[in-house]
């Protein structure tokens, strides 16, 4: 910065970008540190980034405001659900189109709704529908969206994370929409853990009472879990024989679906 008579000179152009392009380099080099560690202290940040903790400090309040980071009660960082939404979109844009098909088939095998659930931070939205065709039928919900803790897609999809990524974007205590809806994070990962050792999840009215759904997570051999697969159907129908006939019926699509894409 240069004196000219008695007044400072505004910085030059070239250092302001300079400044700019580096606190831009910083939040994402913390974002990729934060991605790596369980949890970050702001002093352990400043160590990584090898900036002031001031500086540190100040990247984890914007990283946090604008929901890329979270704070628990430890008063340590984590990833907050911005991060994870924002790789929840990079879903294949023909993903409907493609999946539509075994939609259709898996109704007209089972004669139950069936559902294409896409993850978005921590709720799930309803891409694509095709209804049932028994009297008593679950109606198609496209467009809708519900805490993805609470239905059989959304826990699928949930199963794909790891424990920390659950904490973030799950970190109090979870909101009931049932008298069955789990209300803990605790409870959460270890319903997660179930999900992933048998291969599919399962909602017995925990969205919506008289609803009973199971759900698998579309995987893409390239892109992962893309979207979720589900059968719904009223619950007063659906004991442990057909269940398990659902369940059945429903893998078997999810795996011609995996197989179609490897081709």
């Amino acid at each position: 910065m240069v004196v000219h008579g008695g007044g400072l000179a505004a910085p030059r152009g070239g250092d302001r970008k300079g400044r700019a392009m580096e606190s831009v380099g910083n939040a994402l080099r913390a974002l990729l540190l934060l991605g790596a560690q369980e949890s970050l202290s702001v002093a352990e940040l400043s160590r990584g980034l090898s900036v002031a903790p001031s500086t540190a400090h100040r990247l984890l309040t914007t990283l946090k405001e604008f929901d890329f980071a979270s704070q628990g009660e430890d008063r340590r960082y984590r990833l907050g659900p911005a991060a994870y939404e924002v790789a929840a979109r990079q879903a294949p844009w023909d993903v409907t189109v493609t999946v539509r098909p075994h939609m259709e088939r898996l109704t007209a095998v089972t004669g139950e709704t069936v559902n294409l659930i896409g993850l978005q931070g921590a709720n799930i939205v309803f891409l694509d529908g095709v209804e049932g065709t028994q009297p008593v039928r679950v109606g198609v919900r496209t467009g809708d969206r519900l805490p993805a803790y609470t239905t059989a897609g959304g826990k699928a999809l949930l199963a794909q994370m790891r424990p920390k990524e659950i904490r973030a974007l799950h970190p109090r205590s979870l909101a009931a929409l049932t008298d069955t809806t789990i209300t803990t994070t605790d409870e959460l990962i270890d319903e997660l853990d179930a999900v992933r050792t048998r291969g599919y999840a399962a909602n017995l009215e925990e969205s919506v009472e008289g609803v009973y759904a199971v759900g698998v997570a579309v995987i893409h051999p390239a892109r992962g879990a893309v979207a979720a697969l589900t059968i719904c159907a009223p619950a007063h129908r659906v004991d442990n024989q057909r269940a398990d006939e659902l369940v059945r019926h429903l893998v078997h699509a999810n795996t011609a679906l995996t197989e179609a894409w490897r081709q």
